[in-house]
């Protein structure tokens, strides 16, 4: 199919420059993630301001570095503790230990 390789591009670049425009939204709030992520998406991660919010700044065949991921997966058994009672409180949805506690009604299934 003609021209499928140059569809493919346009929307891996529309991607990336999706990402870089939250990424530089989100700067004020993780300044070291929206750095980190910015190098990884061959944007400048110095330039956070105005300006880096218009579309088409990323340059196109920027290399994209993967490496190991900005938020890495947590182990919940490391967290969370293993007792059967917390098992029954988290499956519940309920924030309370005691028996007598009813989760708020938009918690509960229909058939309850």
């Amino acid at each position: 199919m003609p021209g499928a390789d140059d569809t493919l591009s346009r929307i891996i670049w529309n991607t990336l420059e999706a990402l870089r425009i939250v990424w530089v939204m989100v700067a004020p709030l993780m300044p070291a993630s929206s750095r980190e992520a910015l190098s990884r998406l061959g944007a400048n991660p110095d330039e956070i301001g105005a300006d880096a919010l218009r579309w088409g700044v990323l340059a196109a065949g920027a290399p994209v570095r993967v490496t190991d991921p900005i938020f890495p997966r947590i182990d919940a058994a490391t967290y969370m503790p293993a007792s059967p009672a917390s098992a029954s409180i988290i499956s519940s949805k309920s924030i309370c230990a005691s028996p007598k506690c009813v989760p708020p009604k938009r918690w509960r299934s229909r058939r309850s």
